[in-house]
């Protein structure tokens, strides 16, 4: 389980042929919990909301399919820890699943809950970080 929290922005120069070029740069702090469930996270979650941070992508739930009945389940506790940062005037943003190469079954209820996500956060305006394009190849 990781969260990326915006925490501000600098503006750095690069100087490149003799010419100044001014950049935005965006600052993050990532949070890591390696192993962390959904229900885990929705704890670790709190004090980092307490910091006030602009934005948080939430990256959360393969280790939670193992332990659902249903991909709508382990959707759904994603959903709910969203909901509580937004609740807090947090901009909100839902890093998809990836790719599971440890079992079938579990790689496509990994693509039902993404699919569940993606249709979520387009509702309701929440950012969507697809990773299809990582595969287990």
């Amino acid at each position: 389980m990781t969260i990326m929290r915006k925490i501000g922005k600098i503006t750095f120069s690069k100087i490149k042929e003799a010419k100044i070029n001014w950049y935005q740069l965006e600052i993050f702090k990532l949070s890591s919990f390696p192993g962390c469930t959904t229900n885990d996270m929705a704890d670790h979650i709190r004090p980092i909301m307490r910091r006030n941070p602009d934005s948080i992508i939430i990256h959360v739930g393969t280790n939670s399919l193992r332990n659902s009945n249903f991909s709508r389940e382990c959707a759904d506790e994603i959903v709910d820890i969203g909901r509580m940062v937004d609740q807090e005037g947090i901009s909100v943003a839902i890093s998809s699943l990836t790719a599971r190469a440890d079992d079938n079954e579990l790689a496509k209820r990994a693509k039902e809950v993404n699919k569940i996500l993606r249709k979520f956060c387009r509702q309701n305006e929440w950012g969507f970080i697809d990773h299809n394009d990582i595969t287990t190849d």
